[in-house]
């Protein structure tokens, strides 16, 4: 859901992704009609199938009644003002010999009783698209309730949808709001969002990422506490005014590249490898003035969260691991700083001693998901102090010290015996399962 808004849902829904409200706000595109010659309204009753194919074309109302059949036939692009599938009614999107993309401009309306068919399974082929003004009826501009299943893409981001409760959707919706009826299903195919004006990319940069996110078997923005899809821009992603970026890459070609200039007007789409970056940045206050350069062990803000130490080119920078003990100036840290302030002064003197890792889990002054964090980007941490975590009271609550553990790797047969064992009221069972899985235990 949007900013500030919410999934409502009783206690017999299931949904397998998230339903946290977006941390940045993204303007959808509003759809734009195409504009055929509209041809008058088609009310077919008749007993053989209607067969509407073949370029672009355009009704400003169709209504299919009990007993008929409607069949829209790629290659296709049709326009229709309103289109009503009554109870006993078929509607058929025939997408074997091409794409069939339907506008709507005021309202698809499948009645409860009526029935719908796609002929292939790739979303990519139907799109259903609603206009930036439907008809205000009181009633969804979009109601699916039809049997049936549609593999393509719903986009009425003016638009309210309503998906009944013997209806199916392989593919995506995109709306107002959406409203599923008892017994829908709707499964996200992200191939569906290809070829419809949705924006698929918020915006990146290219930053270093620390070993324990590397493995393949780890989701490194979970673990790094980033929302993928809630990153804001590359402009807005940093207090930097222009980047004069200097780049060489190889294309998806296999082609050597080189581009110097400002890298807002870069298109990192083009990039497979980086060869070679530099970044020169300036920053300025509100009033234009100076402001001094970029200090290369502070972290440069990355989505509201980069823990990793870079400098000002965005590379890694390259910091001497202090083996043991606690730095004085670590350790007046904790006498005067807590929370968020403490975490970012922490991942500043990062990467820290096992001793200073020690004294970040046993101060208590972090919250549980900031403890994890320190914990990641200072990976590996010692057996000892694991097994601690795993076996005591510490500041990691269960779903923090499960991404703790994913993020070791494989774990050693001690660890992996006191999962099994000693975590009780630490981990779940669940997540035990989910730790000895990940380590090939089971």
């Amino acid at each position: 859901p949007g900013v500030s808004q919410s999934v409502s849902q009783n206690n017999n829904v299931l949904v397998s992704g998230s339903t946290q409200s977006r941390l940045a706000a993204v303007e959808l595109p509003e759809v734009v009609l195409p504009e055929p010659t509209m041809a008058n309204p088609v009310i077919h009753d008749a007993i053989l199938p209607l067969l509407m194919y073949g370029g672009q074309f355009g009704h400003e109302r169709i209504d299919v009644t009990g007993g008929a059949e409607l069949i829209l036939r790629g290659p296709s692009t049709v326009v229709v003002g309103t289109l009503t599938v009554e109870p006993g009614a078929h509607i058929t999107f025939d997408t074997r010999s091409g794409p069939v993309a339907l506008y709507i401009r005021d309202q698809l309306d499948l009645k409860p009783g009526s029935t719908l068919e796609t002929t292939g399974e790739n979303p990519k082929e139907l799109s259903i698209l609603v206009g930036p003004t439907p008809l205000s009826t009181g009633s969804p501009a979009i109601r699916l309730e039809a049997a049936g299943a549609l593999h393509g893409t719903v986009y009425a981001p003016a638009a309210d949808v309503r998906i009944g409760g013997t209806f199916e959707i392989f593919g995506s919706v995109i709306a107002r709001q959406l409203g599923i009826a008892s017994g829908a299903r709707l499964h996200f195919d992200r191939a569906g969002l290809a070829g419809t004006p949705i924006p698929t990319i918020v915006g990146w940069k290219v930053i270093e990422v620390p070993p324990a996110v590397r493995r393949r078997t780890n989701d490194p923005f979970r673990l790094l506490g980033l929302t993928p899809d809630a990153l804001p821009p590359l402009a807005d992603a940093h207090d930097l005014d222009a980047v004069q970026l200097s780049l060489d890459y190889i294309d998806a070609l296999g082609i050597q590249h080189s581009y110097s200039g400002l890298e807002e007007n870069f298109d990192w789409n083009q990039v497979t490898e980086v060869v070679a970056v530099h970044r020169d940045p300036t920053r300025t206050h509100e009033d234009g003035t100076a402001l001094p350069p970029i200090d290369g062990t502070v972290p440069v803000p990355f989505g509201g969260v980069n823990p990793i130490p870079t400098d000002m080119n965005g590379t890694l920078t390259e910091l001497d691991p202090v083996q043991a003990g606690v730095r004085p100036e670590v350790q007046d840290l904790f006498a005067s700083l807590t929370g968020p302030e403490l975490r970012n002064s922490l991942l500043a003197f990062s990467p820290l001693s096992q001793s200073e890792i020690a004294s970040v889990v046993d101060s208590g002054q972090l919250s549980s998901d900031l403890t994890r964090e320190i914990l990641v980007v200072n990976s590996p941490v010692s057996e000892e102090l694991t097994n601690r975590l795993i076996t005591e009271q510490s500041p990691l609550t269960g779903g923090h010290l499960l991404e703790f553990l994913l993020s070791m790797g494989q774990l050693s047969p001690a660890l992996i015996d006191a999962v099994r064992h000693e975590s009780e009221g630490r981990l779940s069972d669940t997540q035990v399962h989910e730790i000895l899985l990940a380590n090939g235990e089971i």
